[in-house]
């Protein structure tokens, strides 16, 4: 079976993200033991200085002293219908609350199995949905539609109730923490707007598409990218 690899800091926490607050089944495998264990994930915390992955004591609870001997573990999950899995291994306990939960490495890589043509990982993990943002000493939130996403950013949809957002911003502007909304998790980012662009055919018509670009947007398109190169 071919894999997808995800390597990337960022998109595998927002996979961490999706599972805590999904509040999913974790699947523990320890080496040397054929009983697998379960558990799920609570938080992604430091744990001496370093980004770590807190869960749940596992179930049954012999697999909780089996760990100690053994601290390289594999973990596997269900991701929106595909098998991921990942290696990482145990740290230890926290000191204030030693039955709080388990401490591991914030796992380096993550796992997809290969998906159909008509499931494309694209559509679970980097579609976005809509953004939200206020701007600078404004109370008004604008939340927009993304149309599209490409190497270059976002296509948000501007209606005509929100058209006194162009007496505010002009194209090379900063716009500051923006709220993006993935299936998975939500990201905030800063972006600068790159083009406003009346949108004359139709469903918009009458509209203004505003594209923006960010760093972060665009690894999410690159992600998208990949994947579609794979299929």
């Amino acid at each position: 079976m071919a894999f997808f690899t995800i390597k990337e800091k960022a998109k595998i926490i927002t996979i961490v993200n999706y599972l805590i607050s999904e509040g999913l089944d974790i699947t523990v495998e320890i080496q040397g033991k054929d009983e697998r264990f379960a558990t799920r994930a609570i938080a992604i915390e430091e744990f001496f200085g370093v980004d770590s992955l807190i869960v749940e004591k596992l179930s049954p609870e012999e697999g909780n002293s089996f760990i100690l001997s053994a601290p390289v573990v594999v973990l596997s999950f269900d991701l929106k219908g595909r098998r991921a899995s990942c290696i990482t291994k145990y740290v230890g306990v926290p000191r204030e609350n030693p039955n709080y939960g388990l401490f591991f490495e914030l796992p380096p890589a993550v796992e997809l199995d290969e998906m159909r043509r008509e499931q494309r990982i694209t559509d679970v993990i980097t579609k976005i949905l809509s953004v939200e943002f206020s701007l600078e000493d404004e109370g008004k939130k604008y939340q927009l539609s993304v149309v599209n996403l490409g190497s270059a950013g976002l296509g948000l949809i501007v209606e005509k109730r929100d058209f006194d957002l162009f007496e505010k911003i002009n194209v090379g502007d900063r716009i500051q923490d923006i709220t993006v909304f993935l299936p998975l998790a939500t990201m905030t980012t800063d972006a600068t707007v790159k083009h406003t662009t009346l949108i004359k055919e139709g469903q918009f018509r009458g509209c203004y598409l505003v594209g923006i670009e960010s760093s972060s947007l665009m690894e999410i398109g690159e992600l998208q990218e990949e994947q579609e190169k794979v299929e």
